[in-house]
């Protein structure tokens, strides 16, 4: 396999927070786990080489690849994910995460970090909570951004779904731009 290629680094600012929330799944076999926004495939890789290294392993890989200003991310993508179990889902995920629900599936983990619309965020994170297993995790990127031009950022849509959820979650952990939820 090829050296990975990547043009930007938001991954390894996160990788020890996300090894010590992710350990109790490490190395085991048949685990599936979900990410939305995979852009160059530096997380999904991390996941795979470090989380998903037992038997039977899978990572669903959900993202459009469509914004203009990162052209050439997912021939990236592939290229950096070559040989890693993962299944490449590209379309946008409003569509793709009803339909895995409606298929059955189910994760140990999933890792939010698509769009940075507030509405999108949302529709994202409640439709991913519904695939999370029992004693399973969601992960939502994001918490801190802030922008001029962001008028609803991700934050507003990850205390919504904290503020809604209830009984569902074991608890939650803010660290700096990441949010982790357990459910129960």
């Amino acid at each position: 396999m090829a050296k990975p290629e990547y043009t930007v680094d938001w991954t390894t600012p996160y990788t020890a927070t996300w090894a010590e929330w992710l350990k109790d799944w490490a190395g085991k076999p048949n685990l599936k786990a979900l990410e939305v926004g995979c852009h160059e495939g530096r997380s999904s890789r991390w996941f795979c080489e470090h989380v998903l290294t037992g038997a039977n392993c899978r990572l669903d890989c959900v993202d459009s690849w469509s914004v203009k200003k990162y052209a050439g991310a997912e021939d990236r993508f592939d290229r950096n994910t070559t040989g890693l179990p993962i299944r490449k889902i590209k379309e946008p995920s409003q569509t793709a995460l009803p339909r895995l629900i409606l298929d059955g599936n189910r994760y140990v983990f999933v890792y939010v970090d698509g769009s940075h619309i507030a509405e999108h965020c949302l529709f994202d994170l409640i439709v991913a909570w519904q695939m999370v297993c029992h004693t399973g995790v969601l992960i939502a990127d994001d918490y801190g951004l802030t922008s001029r031009t962001l008028r609803y950022p991700p934050k507003l849509a990850i205390d919504g779904l904290l503020a809604c959820l209830n009984e569902s979650r074991a608890g939650h952990i803010i660290r700096g731009n990441q949010v982790a939820v357990w459910k129960s």
